[in-house]
């Protein structure tokens, strides 16, 4: 899988997200939950108003994108 898109909530990310890394997946996770908001290597999406810093995140090879705000 390449793209995992979850709005479960922190419970599920904090759980399942870094298992997943742990088991050497390297897919594009993308999450509404806040658990991973403040970690170094998410990218917060706010299109379109970071729309360019998401664009150069994806050129990077970045995997973590997390939305600003849960709703």
């Amino acid at each position: 899988m390449d793209v995992l898109v979850s709005c479960q909530g922190g419970d599920y990310t904090t759980e399942i997200f870094p298992q997943l890394r742990k088991d050497g997946w390297k897919g594009i996770w993308i999450d509404a939950a806040s658990t991973l908001r403040m970690k170094d290597d998410a990218v917060i999406v706010l299109d379109p108003v970071n729309r360019h810093l998401i664009d150069e995140a994806i050129s990077r090879g970045e995997k973590n994108f997390v939305g600003g705000n849960c709703t």
